[in-house]
């Protein structure tokens, strides 16, 4: 079996590994010191039988057992804390947070046998669980320049959400620029990535790799060479990170910025490089997710573990979008000479600078800008200025720059109060995206 074929996401452990025979012991009801010990040494062996790496997987099982023998794990009062508790100890000794061990409710543990026992049940469940979150596609919409925005929350396998990801990939097909949000996704399968990525590059492209220690060939992953669809290999990409990104939502972010075809923007991320295998343990109720291999990237030869992927332009997590979207916008005004379609351009990116380096006013400014400007009107409440035509609705007036206001939810209309000699304002100029503008002198 292929490691390929072996891959389990870490968000999917619970329902597709494949299964240990169960023994004839009985799932126990208490934590007694049996039941502890046979969890530790059930993942002491899942771990030396098949971590990828023997030295780190022995070192490992020498901890627990003597954080056994030491009575670490006596006082614990449930299955999941015992669980937590040896990961956590897993993890201390060796970084691997792909490293897991899980305990469920002897109900859930038995759906999960019996899916494992037979696939066409076990497939059945899944498509429906996925289904039901639309496979984890969040949002897909064109963003002011027409950027492109897609988020996804997980990566399934590409038989179940393959339709679904060409549906989104085409309906951002046009897009002059493609922006990736990754930013809540902790990892999926690889043949997704595969899939997606031939709509980024133009013929199938060799991105990421995974070998088993001493395996000098592994599994190599290429980007499709056909997909349905138009293709997108010639925007530039960007991706958006956090602390939270990890394993296959890593794999696309190391390996477009190693291929220099992304531009990745956020927080540098979890640090999960190694696919997962699963040993299920029906009798004791726990699965034990055993990280088997490593990733060898074809450029850097190298890959995320541990380390993460650090981010190109590193931001917050919360302004990952606006940043992007405004280097999107940079990109496309450089690369454009049709004058109008550089004023809708130059308009959005604008209305990002504005949220991205926000302006302050002092309320005397604020002040002497309120009074009525014929059927428009500005008034000072509470440090804010508030707009208001005729009978229409109040807004806020967020600040630009010295005398330019935008307003949330409008974006398409700006105002700017025209200062005289004196200082005193003696105009307000309504500016809108793609129309003239209007003026109002003040009469009060």
């Amino acid at each position: 079996m292929s490691a390929l074929s072996r891959l389990v996401s870490l968000v999917t452990l619970a329902v597709l590994l494949p299964a240990v025979a169960a023994s004839a012991q009985t799932p126990p009801e208490d934590m007694t010191d049996e039941y502890i010990a046979a969890v530790v040494d059930s993942t002491a062996s899942a771990l030396v039988e098949a971590y990828v790496y023997t030295d780190v997987a022995l070192e490992m099982e020498e901890r627990i057992r003597d954080r056994l023998d030491d009575g670490a794990y006596s006082d614990l009062g449930t299955p999941a804390e015992l669980a937590q508790a040896i990961t956590q100890d897993l993890h201390d000794v060796s970084g691997d947070r792909h490293i897991s061990v899980r305990a469920f409710p002897p109900e859930v543990m038995q759906e999960l046998v019996t899916r494992n026992e037979d696939p066409e049940v076990g497939r059945a469940a899944r498509r429906l669980e996925l289904e039901r979150q639309n496979f984890y596609f969040r949002e897909v919409r064109i963003l002011p320049g027409n950027v492109g925005y897609l988020r996804m929350d997980q990566l399934p396998d590409a038989s179940f959400a393959g339709p679904t990801a060409v549906a989104a990939m085409n309906f951002l097909g046009h897009s002059d620029a493609l922006i990736m949000d990754l930013r809540y996704n902790g990892g999926g399968s690889p043949s997704l990535i595969m899939l997606l990525f031939g709509y980024l590059f133009d013929g199938s492209t060799n991105y990421n790799n995974w070998l088993e220690v001493g395996d000098e060939c592994g599994d190599q992953h290429w980007s499709l060479s056909y997909v349905p669809g138009p293709s997108l290999s010639d925007v530039p990409v960007y991706v958006l990170t956090s602390g939270y990104t990890f394993s296959g939502a890593e794999d696309i972010s190391y390996s477009l910025q190693s291929l220099g075809r992304a531009t990745i923007i956020g927080e540098t991320t979890g640090g999960g490089a190694h696919p997962v295998n699963g040993r299920q343990f029906p009798s004791l109720n726990i699965i034990v997710g055993v990280p088997f291999a490593y990733a060898k990237n074809p450029i850097t030869e190298g890959n995320w573990e541990g380390t993460g992927v650090v981010p190109d332009i590193d931001v917050p997590a919360d302004t990952a979008l606006d940043t992007a979207h405004r280097e999107a916008l940079r990109a496309i005004i450089e690369s454009t000479d049709d004058e109008e379609y550089l004023a809708d351009l130059e308009w959005a990116a604008d209305g990002l600078d504005a949220r991205l380096n926000p302006v302050t006013l002092e309320d005397a400014t604020l002040e002497r800008y309120a009074g009525e400007y014929g059927e428009r009107n500005l008034r000072f409440e509470n440090g804010q200025l508030l707009y208001s035509r005729g009978d229409g609705p109040t807004r806020i007036c967020i600040p630009m720059g010295e005398t330019l206001f935008h307003f949330e939810g409008l974006d398409y209309f700006r105002l700017e109060v025209v200062v005289g000699e004196s200082g005193e304002p003696t105009k307000l100029i309504g500016h809108y995206r793609g129309r003239p503008a209007d003026e109002s002198p003040r009469t009060n």
